[in-house]
């Protein structure tokens, strides 16, 4: 398994993440360890963690994010890990110091539902 230290390091090193959001995502990686005993990692959570990190550096950059459609959320809604992405988006909110603006709640939690239903297929999630 390989961690997210490198990725997380060519994030900073080329100013696209701060050291505090290099700090948030560490965070995350801890909820799912410490919560959820799985480990996440480049080959389980790519997809996750380099969104993630994205829309942290988003709302400190200022970006503009055009949210979810809702016909999109309404079939993401029917999601059988939506309940589950849900609360732990609400977890994830409050252990960063970053904010994560409402914009990017569709995304991350679309970005949830496939990273739980991609460790359930394999056998690694509880």
């Amino acid at each position: 398994m390989t961690d997210f230290t490198d990725r997380l390091d060519l994030y900073k090193d080329a100013g696209m993440l701060t050291e505090k959001e290099v700090d948030d995502v560490f965070r995350v990686l801890d909820l799912f360890k410490n919560e959820y005993e799985v480990v996440l990692c480049e080959e389980n959570a790519e997809f996750f963690i380099a969104h993630l990190s994205a829309a942290l550096h988003r709302n400190d950059s200022g970006e503009e994010v055009i949210p979810m459609p809702e016909e999109a959320m309404n079939q993401l809604r029917d999601e059988p890990h939506f309940s589950l992405s849900e609360t732990i988006l609400n977890q994830i909110i409050a252990r960063v110091e970053t904010e994560i603006r409402k914009e990017e709640y569709g995304y991350l939690l679309l970005h949830l539902c496939a990273l739980i239903a991609k460790l359930t297929e394999q056998g690694e999630w509880k």
